[in-house]
This record gives structure tokens, C-alpha cells and sequence, in this order.
């Protein structure tokens, strides 16, 4: 990925939608994806897994946690063709991984992809968006999101 080019096998990623408004996230065959890539519900929406793959994914949050960042932790494993589900009750974002197929950057506090991994150099990685009040937010960053401004 010299000079900020698109690596060529990217090209086959325009069909899959990056953001959903919905409950069931799919883990296509020989893909190292979660799809949709952010999946927008309410609390106590149960959000599924669907692994179409031919191998068990673990589905697991990143180790930062906060009142907004991964509030409920989880990890989960999907087998081969099986579902796997988990009830979000506290609004957030949940940022989620397969850890064997991505890792955590404590450096970087990120998700890694495995450069083996059919998209490199995106990572197995989802993002699960539970709208709703956030309690224990400082005012700055509420007044910050209310502006145009945030400097």
C-alpha cells in the first residue's frame, strides 16, 4: 500500500455495506470480515452473529473500556455455519474483534489486522453503535458535539 494507493483486492469489497441499521451481523465465508462494519441499535436490541465461514470466529471487545467505549464487555465464540447472540442493554460503542484473526496495539490502542488475512490490511474488526443517553460523560465533550467548533 505504497504511496496511499487502494491494495487491488479491495475492489471486491463495494458490495458490502459498511453501516446498518439492524440486529444481525455476518461473517462471510473466507472473507476475515464482520459485515455491516458498524451496526446502529437501540438498548436491549440482541444482536446476532451469523458465522457463514467454514472455521469458529471469537468475537471479543478491545481491552479500553469507559462509560461510552465497550460499557458491557463481551467475547463470544461462533462456530463454524452457528449463530451467537448478545443483549446490549447500556448505550455506547463497541468496538469488537476476532482476536485470531486482528490483535489489540496497546501502542497504538487499536485493532490490528493479521497480514495473512484476505482484506489486509483491514482487520476483522465491527463496531456496534447502542444510541441512547450516556451517563458520567464530561460536559466538554457533550457541549463539543452540540458545536461546530470543538476546538
Amino acid at each position: 500500500m505504497a504511496n496511499g494507493t487502494i491494495p487491488s483486492n479491495l475492489g471486491q469489497l463495494t458490495s458490502i455495506p459498511l453501516f446498518f441499521d439492524g440486529s444481525l451481523v455476518t461473517i462471510p465465508q473466507g472473507q476475515e470480515l464482520f459485515v455491516p462494519f458498524i451496526l446502529a441499535v437501540q438498548p436491549n436490541t440482541i444482536v446476532t452473529w451469523q458465522n457463514d465461514d467454514t472455521i469458529s470466529h471469537t468475537i471479543m471487545t478491545t481491552w479500553d473500556q469507559s462509560n461510552f467505549l465497550n460499557p458491557q464487555a463481551f467475547s463470544l465464540t461462533a462456530a463454524a455455519g452457528q449463530t451467537v447472540s448478545f443483549t446490549f442493554t447500556r448505550p455506547g460503542i463497541y468496538d469488537y474483534f476476532d482476536h485470531a484473526k486482528a490483535r489489540w496495539v496497546d501502542a497504538d490502542r487499536r485493532v490490528k489486522a493479521d497480514a495473512r488475512v484476505p482484506h489486509f490490511p483491514l482487520a476483522m474488526e465491527g463496531i456496534i453503535w447502542v444510541q441512547g443517553s450516556i451517563r458520567g460523560l464530561p460536559s466538554a465533550a457533550i457541549a463539543c458535539g452540540l458545536t461546530e467548533n470543538c476546538s
